[in-house]
């Protein structure tokens, strides 16, 4: 068997033979489904290389795969055996019940999805709504950075008063809407504009002490750029970052910070 399909292998001939077409399988939803934001899809069968977008705005079929959730065609950036890259279109409405819960990891309701795969085989079952790896707003720890762009790591701790930056998705509306599979621009840059806030341990930023906007030249991915409180707080800094722009969509999640409380001169 080979991405949930059957084979039979020829010693004769050196023939392989497909005895049953591929099926597409989902086993997590990594992201944030929310408008304008990046998602992926893990899971198999869905193609049988990789496949990437070669230009904008990213297509609604690559590799002979597409994707929909909510009656909506979604934005495809690239598609391996196992993972599809994805936008959630700008103009989608998310209702309240498919938002994440506050708790973490928390699965909310992610039914309604539709995979065709260049066999045309097709995904879609209400036990979507089971899969976890998603949350209300996500963060890639990878790219948490100082100004310099150099990264935030337990070997490297993050000071007093550092202004860092981290990539997430979940943020939303902003000021200059693009439409859906196009890379943000860097001037100017599109700014989130709806409330946030920002809690360092006990401490709640200042509106001065932070701002998110689209990161330039990527798509669906959004960028946070706040100060630490400039008092020492300890051997670890709790970010949290709550998005409130409805009463319905809270959406909220913490990154942890190594730091070091001896601020540089």
């Amino acid at each position: 068997t080979s991405n949930n399909r059957l084979f039979r292998f020829s010693a004769g001939t050196q023939i392989w033979e497909e005895l049953s077409r591929r099926s597409a399988y989902v086993t997590e939803w990594r992201g944030t489904p929310w408008p304008g934001s990046q998602n992926q899809l893990r899971g198999g069968g869905f193609s049988w290389g990789i496949c990437d977008a070669e230009s904008f705005p990213w297509p609604e079929s690559l590799c002979g795969v597409e994707l929909s959730w909510l009656g909506k065609r979604l934005r495809i950036g690239q598609v391996t055996p196992s993972m599809i890259r994805f936008q959630i279109p700008w103009e989608v409405f998310v209702p309240p019940a498919y938002t994440p819960d506050l708790v973490f990891n928390r699965p909310a309701i992610l039914d309604q999805l539709t995979i065709r795969t260049p066999r045309e085989s097709r995904f879609q079952d209400s036990g979507i709504s089971k899969l976890r790896g998603f949350t209300a707003l996500s963060f890639d720890l990878t790219t948490l950075r100082r100004e310099d762009g150099s990264k935030i790591s337990s070997i490297s701790s993050a000071r007093p008063g550092d202004w860092l930056f981290v990539d997430l998705t979940g943020l939303g509306p902003v000021s200059a809407m693009l439409p859906s599979g196009m890379p943000s621009p860097a001037n100017p840059l599109s700014k989130v504009i709806e409330p946030i806030e920002i809690k360092v341990n006990d401490t709640v930023l200042s509106v001065q002490s932070y701002e998110a906007y689209l990161a330039p030249g990527l798509v669906g991915i959004m960028t946070l750029r706040f100060q630490l409180p400039t008092a020492p707080t300890g051997d670890l800094a709790v970010v949290t970052v709550v998005a409130n722009s409805d009463p319905t969509s809270i959406r909220t999640n913490q990154i942890l910070i190594p730091l070091n409380s001896v601020a540089l001169p």
